[in-house]
């Protein structure tokens, strides 16, 4: 009996193709995956960016209400320092 038949040989070629196709596929899966990745970091920075801003902005806000806050708690000590000298410089009656 031949082993080296056509069917053999067809199966044969059939097979080298198919691991040929196959290695193809992995090299071309292996660009895409890091394409992938790349791609999936710069949005993912681009996300941290936008979160990061979004706090500063809001951290920028707080900042001003707490120097208003400042400016009105000092007028109203003034205000109050102002009543307490007005009031000592007054005589207190006796009666």
């Amino acid at each position: 009996m031949n082993v080296f038949n056509r069917r053999n040989a067809i199966v044969g070629f059939l097979t080298l193709k198919a691991i040929e196709r196959r290695r193809r596929r992995q090299r071309t899966g292996r660009a895409l995956k890091i394409a992938l990745f790349v791609v999936l970091g710069i949005v993912s920075v681009g996300i941290l960016a936008g979160i990061a801003a979004a706090f500063m902005r809001q951290r920028g806000d707080v900042e001003e209400l707490l120097e208003e806050a400042d400016a009105a708690a000092e007028e109203a000590a003034e205000d109050v320092a102002a009543e307490l000298d007005a009031a000592a410089a007054e005589p207190i009656s006796t009666t």
